[in-house]
């Protein structure tokens, strides 16, 4: 369809490439864009070196969405556990620094080159995952013009039309640890009373006219 002239939402190899957490990070890097420190392997026994270095270190499903299948190590033990079973199956090892003393974890849902609304996440006691589906509470905040400009420039850098940055408020300024190309709204809906999908379907609309 796309190749036809149709307009695709999101662009299908934009979206190929964001569920993809390794290639969206390294078009993140490129570009500039600050990003926790990431190491990739297919050996468990690297990956328990590298968590070594980072004291902490969060795996994430090379593929996948919603906060599912994260898991943060301290014991490295532990982490290696989990690694062998992982490299067991043939899947790559998505390691992240984990960044402790974080301020805010933020949402920014973008469409075109404007942010529609941004919410501060709230997890639940306990839990160190901030994402909506795992019970999260949401907090309608105004980003900054250096957040702004970061949420603006992941989506473009990925050839996203609409997407949810995700932007924790660290002590040592802003990172940015995901963007989502196919984001759920609910919580920004919520939030701020928006109807994010009418907002995206006149987007597109605007679209189809040039």
């Amino acid at each position: 369809m796309e190749n036809t002239g149709t307009i695709v939402v999101n662009p299908a190899q934009a979206l190929l490439k964001v569920r993809d957490k390794y290639s969206t990070v390294i078009a993140l890097a490129k570009a500039g864009l600050p990003i926790p420190e990431t190491y990739v392997t297919e050996s468990a026994h690297w990956a328990y070196r590298k968590t070594k270095i980072f004291g902490q270190a969060v795996y994430k499903p090379i593929s996948g969405s919603l906060g599912f299948g994260a898991m943060k190590f301290k014991d490295v033990d532990m982490a290696f556990n989990a690694y062998k079973t992982i490299e067991a199956v043939g899947l790559p090892l998505y390691i992240q620094n984990y960044l402790e003393r974080v301020k805010r974890d933020i949402r920014a849902f973008v469409i075109g080159q404007r942010v529609v609304a941004s919410i501060s996440r709230v997890a639940l006691k306990g839990n160190w995952r901030a994402n909506i589906a795992l019970g999260s509470k949401p907090k309608l905040v105004k980003l900054s013009k250096q957040f702004e400009e970061m949420a603006l420039k992941a989506p473009k850098t990925l050839g996203l039309i609409y997407a949810g940055v995700d932007i924790l408020e660290t002590r040592n300024g802003p990172v940015l640890l995901e963007v989502n190309g196919s984001p759920s709204w609910q919580g920004v809906k919520n939030a701020s009373g928006l109807r994010i999908a009418e907002l995206l379907v006149e987007h597109v609309l605007t679209l189809m006219k040039h």
